[in-house]
């Protein structure tokens, strides 16, 4: 779904993970609102946005609100969205990654023999991020005005 308008009641937060010993991940949350529809973009990056300016966004409607993967902001001319090449690398290394889970599972006596029963899941979860950033790739090309 895609919508156009002028952005009302514009707000930022961000959200932080992990963190101690394990690296942690900043996450840039920004609500807001366009003719009285609920819209939310989560991105690895802040968004260039306020109260006033003039957007294209689009993503998927779920429970009343859009969940945008990508946004135009036609004021400013810039561009925000989920990410894409993060997914897609994550989606090449996570199956390799999950050969060599698996294999080391192998070598203990009570899990050894399923543990490539596991493997699927990794393969499903590289599958789920593909699609994604495909979906957000293309909600991208919507966005983007045509020349």
């Amino acid at each position: 779904m895609e919508l156009e308008g002028i952005v009302e009641n514009c707000q930022h937060t961000t959200r932080v993970t992990g963190g101690g010993e394990s690296s942690t991940t900043t996450r840039f949350i920004t609500l807001f609102r366009i003719d009285g529809h609920p819209v939310r973009l989560v991105s690895g990056k802040a968004v260039n946005l306020a109260d006033g300016d003039k957007v294209v966004v689009s993503g998927r409607m779920k429970s009343g609100e859009l969940y945008a993967r990508a946004l135009h902001n036609i004021s400013t001319n810039s561009e925000s969205h989920s990410g894409i090449w993060n997914r897609v690398i994550k989606a090449i290394v996570l199956p390799v990654f999950g050969i060599f889970f698996i294999a080391i599972l192998s070598f203990f006596p009570l899990i050894g023999s399923i543990a490539w029963y596991l493997y699927p899941a990794f393969l499903l979860w590289a599958g789920y991020l593909l699609w994604t950033a495909v979906a957000t790739y293309v909600s991208l090309t919507r966005v983007r005005p045509t020349m």
